[in-house]
């Protein structure tokens, strides 16, 4: 196993002689999967510098435990072609031709990217590591090679208002981002898209709280506003449009105002290879959906919320999930001529105003 900061190869007899250590320069090995791991520290290391692009991209906890399953699982659909392999040369040297044939074959179609996303979407990954001992592997990780600069922390909300000045406050924006959760929303102002894109970034529980009342007026001010709901696909999830819409300290009183549903969808993730979470709670939560919420999904989206099923935003990684908002932005922009946004509501839907609300139907 390599040394993270030296390179050098220690064999399990060096690590044992000099107590866990490289012996080259004495750096503490943190992982050794011939004791009590399954994983390595150049492994590690690598999932941190995939997982932030060689360290300009922020991540939330979540995303980091997401990441690290999905590292775990990387070649799953690979050692199934192998085995094809080594059956087709069995039966070549025995002789037995149209086994060798077939088993050829298995092995290049189990090889082609395709079949693997068709198998990975019919057969969902399962976590095999917990978000908490993920992070418990992290403090072990930073107790021998310091902080992770890019991990961000909890959300925090401050006890007193932010002042914004008169000359800022008197500006709006074209466009919002509203997120389901504080955690998405502090992902995405830490990666500064609100910056990049011209466009606010607040949660629906009004996060960041300093500054939030400020900016809602300043949207409220635009008549041309466009607004965005990021959210997970759950039961939860899926209400945020309908919260926007009806709740008065959002858009209840908005005429002609668009909303665009980015997702996640249900129908954006059944058929992929997703990291699908499922409890009697969100069955539950899903049974009690309103009558508007449930006319602007499909017959199989209900079901698949009604099984207690969900995915989690965080489950994309940071530059997968950045890319997603942007595409979906940029599709808004000329709806009628792109099929990947479907009108979702109507004003028979959303309370008999002149909204329009749009559906991305898929991402990626």
């Amino acid at each position: 196993m390599k040394c993270v900061k030296c390179q050098a190869e220690n064999k399990l007899k060096d690590r044992q002689a000099n107590k866990g250590k490289c012996h080259q320069c004495q750096h503490p090995i943190t992982f050794d999967p011939k004791l009590s791991d399954s994983f390595t520290d150049p492994f590690f290391a690598k999932m941190l510098t995939a997982l932030s692009v060689n360290a300009s991209l922020y991540f939330t906890p979540l995303q980091l435990a997401y990441f690290f399953n999905a590292r775990k699982h990387k070649s799953r659909w690979l050692w199934p072609g192998f085995v094809s392999l080594g059956l087709a040369i069995l039966f070549l040297f025995i002789g037995a031709w149209p086994l060798t044939f077939l088993f050829i074959f298995a092995a290049i179609a189990l090889w082609l990217p395709p079949v693997r996303r068709l198998l990975r979407a019919q057969f969902p990954p399962p976590l095999k590591a917990e978000p908490k001992d993920v992070l418990q592997w992290l403090q072990r990780w930073e107790q021998n090679n310091g902080k992770v600069a890019k991990l961000l922390p909890p959300p925090a909300q401050p006890a007193l208002p932010a002042s914004v000045s008169k000359e800022v406050s008197a500006y709006s924006f074209d466009r919002a981002v509203i997120c389901d959760r504080d955690e998405v929303a502090h992902f995405l102002i830490a990666n500064n898209f609100h910056f990049e894109n011209n466009c606010a970034v607040l949660s629906i529980n009004g996060y960041p709280q300093s500054i939030f009342s400020t900016v809602l007026e300043m949207l409220h001010r635009n008549p041309q506003l466009k607004v965005y709901a990021l959210h997970d696909a759950s039961p939860v999830g899926v209400q945020l449009v309908h919260r926007l819409r009806t709740t008065p300290r959002w858009f209840a009183e908005s005429q002609g105002l668009a909303i665009y549903d980015l997702g996640l969808l249900p129908r954006q993730v059944m058929k992929r290879s997703m990291f699908v979470l499922q409890n009697a709670t969100f069955a539950k939560q899903a049974k009690s959906l309103p009558d508007t919420v449930r006319s602007t999904l499909q017959a199989d989206e209900i079901k698949w919320l009604e099984d207690g099923k969900m995915v989690e935003l965080e489950s994309l990684a940071p530059m997968t999930l950045l890319k997603l908002l942007r595409d979906g932005i940029a599709k808004s922009r000329m709806p009628e001529d792109d099929g990947a946004l479907i009108m979702v509501g109507d004003s028979g839907y959303y309370g008999g105003s002149d909204m329009s609300v749009y559906s991305v139907d898929s991402f990626g």
